[in-house]
């Protein structure tokens, strides 16, 4: 999991210049008819998440009288499509970080909404709910409305974890030695902070691959010691 700087662009910003490439004048006005209502749920989204609270958001089928179906396809053809209006807007949150922020790991190669644009519609342009990730962790995360505290992923612009040990790991010394990962925070950070960690480790299967790639490096390094330990020999060592 990476920390990452929230995008400077404004919600009102991304879904004005997604607008814009509609071509159709009248379905550029119907969008343009809830532009109040985006930005209000924008204030809100952002005054929540720091707290850890989006999955106080009610799920919604619209905007206003605009459905979901209509502001999910402006993301699509808007901002995803390579020749839509908002792509470099698009681009500069997907390179604000070559890693994906949810898994630290994989290189980022798409964005995740981190309140599903299925669900929440009213930030499917909005660039503070737009994750660079990768597409396994965007693939595991799915589309499922969170309703607790606790069973909120980490939100890599909101949520602070850097400098506290929460995640551990414990050495199985067979042969090959194995690694497995477990969360474990210290106790004053609070047990919705646990939660949260080890729903992040088992929703987007994280354990697997710190685990495959833990082992790959103790490999590397008995391979390493093994051919320090020969070239030692031949001096008498």
């Amino acid at each position: 999991m990476l920390k990452l700087a929230q995008p400077k662009i404004e919600s009102k910003v991304a879904y004005k210049k997604s607008v814009d490439g509609l071509v159709d004048d009248l379905e550029k006005l119907f969008l343009k008819s809830v532009e109040t209502s985006i930005e209000i749920s924008s204030v809100d989204y952002l005054a929540k998440a720091p707290r850890g609270e989006l999955y106080l958001i009610a799920p919604a089928a619209n905007v206003g009288a605009v459905s979901g179906e209509r502001l999910s396809n402006l993301y699509e053809d808007h901002m995803v499509s390579k020749t839509g209006s908002a792509r470099n807007i698009y681009d500069a949150i997907r390179s604000s970080s070559r890693k994906c922020a949810l898994c630290g790991h994989q290189m980022a190669s798409t964005l995740d909404h981190y309140l599903p644009k299925s669900s929440f519609p009213a930030f499917a342009v909005n660039p503070a709910n737009l994750i660079p990730c990768c597409r396994d962790c965007n693939t595991h995360k799915g589309r499922k409305v969170i309703d607790a505290a606790g069973k909120q992923l980490f939100h890599p612009y909101f949520d602070d974890f850097d400098g506290i040990r929460w995640l551990h790991a414990k050495v199985d010394e067979e042969t090959p030695p194995s690694i497995a990962f477990y969360v474990d925070p210290p106790a004053e950070i609070g047990g919705t902070f646990k939660m949260r960690a080890e729903e992040h480790m088992t929703k987007l299967r994280l354990n697997n691959i710190y685990s495959a790639n833990a082992a790959e490096e103790l490999v590397n390094i008995a391979g390493q010691l093994k051919e320090l330990g020969d070239r030692l020999s031949c001096f008498g060592v």
